[in-house]
């Protein structure tokens, strides 16, 4: 039997979870030990991969209706990690880690409660 893919929802929540991760990763990090431990550095960019995914696979309705969020350049950095994996700047990751992230969850979590209380 195939398995049914996730919905907007289970995305979203995928998205959540991904930014929750990376939050437990980097906790107590700075820029240079973040460089320098490559397993944090490389599940870190797992997560931001998630997220693109997950981005990625969010219906054009959902998109639309919260527009406000970056979602074509979430997808974009999502494929630049993956295509691009032999050229990644650790330092963009920690900027998109430390900086992009945090209101992305804000953000995320808000579309969550919209759809809980429809």
């Amino acid at each position: 039997m195939k398995k049914q893919k996730p919905d907007d929802y289970a995305r979203l929540l995928h998205i959540k979870d991904a930014i929750e991760g990376i939050q437990r990763f980097i906790e107590g990090y700075n820029l240079d030990t973040f460089i320098a431990d490559e397993k944090t550095f490389l599940a870190t960019v797992k997560e931001i991969e998630i997220i693109g995914e997950a981005a990625y696979h969010l219906s054009d309705t959902l998109k639309k209706q919260y527009s406000d969020i970056p979602w074509q350049q979430i997808e974009s950095m999502r494929h630049k990690l993956v295509h691009d994996y032999y050229d990644i700047d650790k330092k963009v990751a920690w900027l998109v880690a430390t900086n992009f992230t945090p209101q992305l969850k804000i953000e995320v979590g808000r579309i969550i409660e919209d759809l809980d209380n429809n």
